[in-house]
């Protein structure tokens, strides 16, 4: 099952343009291995609903009103969503957003932006 996992993984990084690194064995020297017993422990520590939160990420657009952003940290402290994707804005206000919403959020969440194009087609 977990190779199933590490093949699907690989295809989707290589899909996206995402470079990994997978050690091909884990001993005392990796580093990895400290990170996969917090992941255990971190997965043990959260209920079902936290869980099927972290699949989720949803837009934000950060040259919508104070309102759109609140209803984003409502989804972060509510639903427990594992991530946002930035569509249109000013960066300073996405950094200020990132740090509110990591805040807000019991995991770091993943951020990302959609600029397929360049950053020019997003950013103001």
């Amino acid at each position: 099952m977990h190779k199933v996992l590490k093949y699907i993984l690989i295809l989707f990084c290589s899909l996206a343009g995402v470079s990994i690194v997978i050690p091909q064995k884990y001993n005392d020297t990796y580093a990895i291995n400290s990170f996969d017993e917090q992941a255990k422990s971190l997965m043990e520590s959260m209920s079902l609903e936290e869980k099927i939160g972290q699949i989720f990420m949803v837009p934000v657009y950060s040259d919508r009103s104070a309102y759109h952003k609140k209803e984003i940290l409502e989804l972060i402290e509510k639903q427990h969503i594992g991530g946002v994707i930035f569509m249109k804005g000013h960066p300073y206000k996405q950094y200020k957003w990132t740090h509110e919403f990591n805040t807000a959020s019991k995991i770091d969440l993943l951020v990302a932006m959609d600029a397929e194009w360049g950053l020019a087609m997003r950013l103001d």
